[in-house]
Order: C-alpha cells, then structure tokens, then sequence
C-alpha cells in the first residue's frame, strides 16, 4: 500500500487556482481546504457529489459502494474537506486485466467550489499516489462539453488520445411504430430479443455473457484485446452492486449470442444511459444493431425514462448513423486523455 506524504492531512489555507496566484475565496473567507484519503464515512456525501458533478464517473464504479473490494492496492480514494464538508474527490485505479502500469483517474469537484484549488490539490496527490503505485501512463476523462476541463488537463501534462460524442433522445419524442418495425424486422430474421434478467442469472448464463463481452469489447473503437478473466469479470462487474441483469439486452439467432446492449439508470432512474452496443461481425448490416437499439428505447418507455444518451467515438460513423435515425441529437461528448508518469514523463 502506498504511502501517505506528509502533507496529506495538512490544511492548505487559501489554497491556490492554477495559475491564478489569488487565494481561493468562498462568501469572503480564504478556503481551509484539507486534503485526506477517502473514509467510510465520506459515503453519502460522495454519492451526493456524483449527483451535482454533471459527470458520470468512467472507471470509479466502486465509489458508490459501502465496501472497497478491489482493495487498496488497486483503487486509492482521496477527498478534500472544508469546514467538515467534502467538496471534492479523487480516485486512482487499476483494473486487474490491464498491464501493472496502466492506471486511470478522476477528480471531481462540486460546482459551487470550482476554481478555487482543490481540483489542483486533488489532481497533484492523484499524480503522487499513481507514481507511488507504480503506474507508467495514466488515463482520465473530460467532459467534452466543458473545454475548460480538457485545458485544466492539458496543462498537467495530459494529452486528449480519443473523442466521443453524446447521443440523446427525449424519449417522448421517439418514433413508435419506427421503433416496431425495427424489432419486428429483426424477429422475421429469426433474431431473438431477451434480457439477461430472463436467463435467470444460471453458472451457463453467466459464462455466456461473460463471452459474449469477451468477444464483441475489442470490436469498439479505441479498446484493446485487454479483457477481464472470467473470475474478475464476476467479481468485478457481475456480482457488482451496480450490475443490472434487466439492463443487459441480449440478440440470438437459433443458440448462439450475436449481439448485447449495455444500460444503466442515472440522475434517480429518469436517465438510461446505453453503456455498451455491439453486434457480432458476421451479423453486422443486418439491421441486429438498429433492433436492439430500437428495443432499448421501447424499455426506457415501459420504465417510465424520459431521456435515453449514449457516447460514441467520433469516427464511429455507422452506430452514429443508426442513432440519427432513432431520433438522438448529438452534442460533444467525452474526451479520453492520458498521460506518461514517473520516469517517462
């Protein structure tokens, strides 16, 4: 495990902006900022932080959860406190199927307490606490709307390596009998529609999900062949307690698994998120994608959701092409930066 430097618990009175050279000011006070690691008890007002922050964290799942499974070792949590309230937070983190050297992190802030020095504070132990765990390059994400978010990056030596863009759709404005025929025309191809809710969650279903993932993560643009062992992909992502089996919708021909789509409540179950859609390569052009993209849309109504978003690589202009026709406008969306640490930087 780490080591804490010694200022880790230190109170930085009137901590400084970047490049500012003002002390921070909040209702005419200099800010008393301490910068500690994460506690239990930080727990409620972390989850409120992700509420205000206008991001969903990329990596950080564990945050919003009573216990640190993934251990010290792998995920190390930092806060900054004012006057016994948190108002901000930094996370740096592993996951177990990357190679030992490749980390990622985040930083929040809440709103009210931006450009006022504990993004930086928070970023600056980020840094120490990812070289102290050995990492060699560290990844992050922005908010592509904010361009203020990408330059406080830039200029802490990180460098933008892949751009998404938002996809969102009012859900009351979505085209129904557009939706049917899609589903329709997917079901007279003998393609089947389930959720993953439906398989029971059996040891076959599991291990089927678990290949399909497997084998359909690498086709998106900007992964690598890095996947999770069966074992970690349980631990990690089925038995996790954001995982939601009624969000995994799945598309079969005859047996065999060609096609998923990822979803996940947020903002307290009024946004769908599409975290995930991909179709095997043999069945791509076949209208799989447009199904089960149309079908997801017909949940978010059955659930009473009334916006539906997804992020896509700017280059990936077929899926984009596929949500245009469903009704989703497009805005900037995320932004993934990396950086070198330790030596190489």
């Amino acid at each position: 495990m780490p080591s804490w430097p010694s200022s880790a618990y230190d109170r930085l009175p009137g901590t400084r902006g970047a490049g500012s050279g003002q002390a921070a000011r909040r209702s005419g006070r200099r800010m008393q900022l301490t910068i500690r690691p994460y506690q239990p008890g930080d727990l409620s007002e972390l989850r409120a932080l992700h509420g205000v922050s206008q991001w969903s964290p990329t990596v950080d799942r564990a945050a919003v959860q009573q216990g640190d499974e993934l251990g010290a070792d792998t995920l190390q949590r930092v806060v900054a406190v004012d006057e016994g309230r948190l108002v901000g937070y930094g996370y740096v983190a592993r996951s177990a199927w990357h190679p030992s050297g490749w980390f990622q992190s985040e930083v929040l802030v809440v709103p009210g307490r931006r450009r006022q020095g504990a993004g930086a504070a928070l970023t600056q132990q980020c840094l120490a606490l990812a070289q102290e765990l050995g990492a060699t390059s560290l990844t992050t994400w922005t908010n592509g709307r904010m361009p203020e978010f990408e330059a406080f990056a830039s200029r802490r030596g990180f460098h933008a390596v892949q751009r998404f863009v938002t996809m969102t759709l009012q859900v009351s404005e979505a085209d129904d009998a557009l939706l049917a025929r899609l589903v329709a025309r997917a079901s007279g191809e003998g393609v089947r529609l389930f959720s993953f809710a439906e398989t029971g969650n059996t040891p076959e279903a599991r291990r089927r999900l678990y290949e399909l993932n497997r084998r359909l993560a690498p086709l998106l643009p900007g992964n690598g062949d890095e996947f999770p062992t069966f074992s970690e992909y349980e631990r990690e992502i089925l038995d996790a307690e954001w995982f939601w089996a009624e969000g995994q919708l799945i598309a079969a021909t005859a047996d065999r698994w060609i096609g998923l789509v990822g979803l996940g409540f947020y903002e307290d179950g009024r946004a769908l998120q599409h975290e995930f859609t991909a179709v095997a390569p043999a069945m791509q052009g076949r209208g799989v994608a447009q199904a089960l993209k149309a079908w997801s849309v017909q949940k978010a109504k059955e659930w009473g959701v009334s916006v539906v978003r997804t992020g896509n690589d700017a280059s990936n202009a077929p899926i984009i092409a596929v949500n245009r026709r469903l009704g989703y406008d497009l805005v900037p969306g995320v932004v993934k930066l990396r950086r070198l640490v330790g030596r190489g930087s």
